[in-house]
């Protein structure tokens, strides 16, 4: 960015026919600033001035607030100084001055004293020239991006002009005239690098599949709480076997950077083991249905493919994909930063080893894995017939005793 060039100089205020001095060029310094997705920032240019010194212009970044110096007048035949650099520290990665005016003839008809250039982004603005006799200066030019000084008056109070953009500062007064060269604006880019989306997961729990989009009966009998894993014991927690299906409902936070439609894909993963990490172990990606995969997605009669209900708590912003088709699914809908987006992975147990515990996660389609797991989705399978030990007629009174099992 740039600041704003000042305007030049009228002369003397007590002496007439003095020449005016040149206005000061803007400084020039390139900032790097962290800022957040959808958040409001202020930015500040410059503005040019027909008289008096330069505005600076601003960005206020999450981190500090880049400024760029305007360029100073002074009163009579003096220079303007040019906009001071700032220290290249934090935010601030360059910075270069802005060109100082030229004097004005400090005589009865002097000329004024030219405008200094905006600061090149490799170097300090030119400096503008000084009055010579009934001559005004030139403004400074020629050393690079900046914008340059306007030309200083003639005694008879010709030729003066103002600075050019972006922050040129305006001539100096001819000896013969109070008319000065305006100081230019300012001027502000701003180019960006967008974050990486990154999610986070949340929420989750296990529901019986009703082959319907939304699931109704939370898994277990009583239910099992969201963010509760299914356990072998207490044998409500019903430990799915061969075949049994499952609906996984699990929320993810969209962090950092907006989601945009279509913009991602993800998948569901699954691991051997409950260790409570998501991120460990040796993960394989949930098969396609009818797959050789110990858990793979199962058929379905459903036909959309779009989660229509909110069931985890608290609500999710987005309702994105009920996902039983394939590995791999694009989110249909856009999301904010900082919104939770849910999915419903419909899956099937296909001959897992029996009493063996897994842990799921949801990952992106290359395998990146998500920021941070705050839940990660776990079960245990049942025994299948052949692990079980069947206690007969126990206590007649209350009818024959259910099923019990040991490795």
């Amino acid at each position: 960015m740039w600041g704003g060039g000042a305007a030049g100089s009228p002369g003397s205020s007590t002496q007439t026919r003095r020449g005016g001095g040149g206005g000061g060029g803007g400084a020039w310094p390139a900032c790097t600033v962290a800022v957040t997705a959808e958040a409001g920032y202020t930015v500040t240019v410059g503005a040019a001035v027909s008289s008096g010194s330069g505005n600076a212009s601003s960005f206020p970044g999450n981190d500090g607030t880049c400024t760029a110096n305007a360029g100073a007048a002074t009163a009579n035949h003096a220079a303007g100084a040019g906009g001071t650099a700032q220290t290249v520290s934090g935010v601030v990665t360059a910075a270069q001055a802005g060109g100082a005016g030229g004097a004005g003839v400090n005589a009865n008809e002097g000329g004024g004293g030219g405008g200094g250039e905006g600061a090149a982004t490799t170097a300090t603005g030119a400096a503008g020239t000084a009055g010579s006799g009934s001559t005004g200066g030139a403004g400074g030019t020629g050393a690079g991006t900046g914008g340059d000084g306007g030309r200083g008056g003639d005694d008879t109070g010709t030729g003066i002009t103002g600075g050019t953009a972006p922050g040129g500062g305006g001539g100096g007064a001819g000896g013969n005239s109070n008319t000065v060269g305006a100081g230019e604006r300012g001027e502000v880019i701003i180019s960006w690098t967008a974050g990486s989306v990154a999610f986070v997961l949340n929420s989750y729990r296990w529901y019986a599949d009703n082959d319907f989009v939304d699931p109704s009966n939370p898994w277990g009998n009583p239910d099992i709480a969201q963010d509760t894993a299914i356990t072998i014991l207490p044998y409500g927690n019903l430990a799915p076997t061969s075949t049994v299906e499952l609906r996984l409902r699990t929320n993810f936070t969209v962090s950092s950077t907006a989601l945009s439609a279509a913009a991602k894909q993800f998948k569901l993963q699954f691991k051997e083991g409950t260790d409570a990490t998501c991120t460990t172990g040796s993960w394989t990606d949930v098969g396609a249905q009818a797959g050789a995969v110990t858990w793979r997605f199962a058929n379905s009669s459903v036909t959309t493919s779009l989660v229509s209900v909110t069931l985890l708590s608290p609500a999710s912003n987005v309702l994105e994909s009920y996902v039983t088709t394939t590995p791999t699914v694009v989110n249909p809908n856009s999301a904010s930063a900082t919104e939770e987006i849910e999915y419903d992975f419909h899956i099937e147990h296909n001959g897992a080893t029996s009493t063996d515990q897994y842990s799921f996660r949801v990952v992106e389609s290359d395998d990146t894995v998500f920021e941070s797991y705050t839940n990660c989705p776990t079960l245990a399978t049942g025994p299948e017939t052949a692990d079980m030990m069947r206690h007969g007629n126990m206590i007649t009174a209350i009818g024959e005793q259910g099923f019990y099992w040991a490795n």
